[in-house]
């Protein structure tokens, strides 16, 4: 997905989940997110445009606004998961 100079216009609800990033390799962690998003972007026409997001694309998305700002997961990271623990982490996440 291309968004040029995208900015989220509404967020709602919450949703805390595991995220990692291929900027900080092996570390993970629990991240809260806006569990819907509502987003303005330019496409490559320079026309404006809107998207809406639920769930895990939000969080992709918010991770990757977060980029643009400067800003890494880590810094809003909840609690870290050692990746020698993430897939039973996982697992018993999903088992609730």
């Amino acid at each position: 997905i291309e968004l040029i100079n995208p900015k989220i216009v509404k967020a709602t609800g919450k949703t805390i989940d595991v995220e990692g990033c291929l900027s900080i390799p092996h570390v993970y962690g629990t991240v809260q997110r806006a569990q819907k998003i509502v987003v303005h972007y330019y496409d490559r026409e320079g026309d404006e445009m809107e998207l809406v997001a639920y769930d895990y694309l939000a969080r992709a998305i918010q991770h990757e606004i977060d980029h643009l700002q400067g800003i890494l997961f880590t810094e809003k990271m909840i609690e870290q998961i050692p990746e020698e623990k993430l897939e039973s982490y996982m697992e018993a996440k999903h088992d609730d």
